[in-house]
């Protein structure tokens, strides 16, 4: 039975399939699907998996900083919102050059765009934007991605037992879901909802701590013992993700990599990925010299599909 905990404010769902737009309309929103094109994972361990994207609305961070020189904080949502009356849904809304590229899912003034959805009709969005089922081919399933945002935020973790559940319901082939959670890594995981969770999906944690060029101190992004915990849900997987700017954004990584590897026990696979919202910013620090640094200090690298190929569009 539907309850209180079975809602999410949803900015975005997208897949193989097609985009859900959440068009704003007198006394409502009205839901409308955009036939566009395939949809992959563009970054970590996946790139290139067929996947659904649920974008969660809400963050505990802001990352003011991406693609600006270190102290210098983006005016670019400030700036949106000012016309924030002219936007019928998110699709509308301008692509960031600067700071957090889904803005529109981090500040409050845009929380007007995204809905509160029953978890049901999720599930239902979710199968429609995979093209009606997870498992057309069962060897190669399209996986599920919970992002945001920050799709850990407490309120929202009570609601993905429900909603995987409703998931495995309606789709007409069952088997394992493959779910990746894309998170910063500053939320504690709630075990009750993880372990139900765990009959149903085989969980990826996607963990993508914020550094200093984000405009974050270490105090507010890195957060060593919560990762830790992510690792007890098992079955799952987990793996670090850093947005790097230069070759100097490789110090830090160093440094607060031995941070999770104290608290973890192990070192889980690191991925560096070049920052970047735009295919211009992408470029510029996509550099042979970070990459090639990066290699040689053991760590993997990961593009960003988003942006190399849909120019980081809603829906892609």
């Amino acid at each position: 039975m539907t309850n209180a905990t079975s809602k999410l404010k949803v900015s975005e769902i997208f897949g193989p399939a097609g985009y859900w737009n959440f068009n704003v309309a007198e006394g409502g929103f009205d839901n409308q699907f955009v036939e566009r094109w395939g949809v992959t994972q563009g970054e970590g361990k996946y790139v290139g998996t067929r996947s659904v994207f649920v974008r969660m609305f809400g963050c505990n961070l802001r990352c003011p900083s991406f693609g600006l020189e270190h102290g210098r904080e983006t005016t670019e949502p400030a700036e949106f919102a000012k016309n924030i009356h002219l936007f019928k849904n998110i699709s509308e809304t301008p692509a960031a050059q600067f700071g957090c590229d889904t803005y529109f899912s981090v500040y409050p003034e845009f929380k007007s765009l995204s809905p509160v959805l029953d978890v049901k009709e999720v599930a239902r969005m979710i199968l429609q934007a995979a093209g009606g089922s997870l498992f057309a081919n069962p060897h190669s399933p399209i996986h599920i991605i919970l992002t945001g945002g920050e799709p850990m935020l407490p309120g929202w973790q009570k609601a993905y037992p429900q909603l995987m559940r409703e998931i495995s319901e309606q789709d007409d082939e069952r088997y394992v879901i493959p779910l990746t959670v894309e998170t910063n890594g500053t939320q504690e995981a709630i075990w009750k909802h993880w372990e139900a969770i765990n009959r149903n999906c085989e969980i990826t944690w996607s963990v993508s701590p914020k550094l200093k060029c984000s405009g974050h101190t270490e105090e507010e992004a890195i957060f060593p013992d919560v990762v830790a915990g992510y690792k007890d849900v098992i079955p799952s997987h987990l793996y670090l993700k850093f947005v790097c700017q230069s070759v100097d954004d490789l110090n830090e990584v160093d440094s607060v990599v031995l941070k999770y590897r104290h608290a973890m026990g192990y070192t889980p696979p690191v991925y560096i990925m070049p920052e970047g919202g735009t295919t211009a910013e992408y470029q510029k620090h996509s550099t042979v010299e970070l990459a090639g640094e990066a290699v040689k200090r053991g760590y993997n690298i990961t593009p960003r599909l988003q942006v190399l190929i849909g120019a980081n569009l809603t829906g892609w």
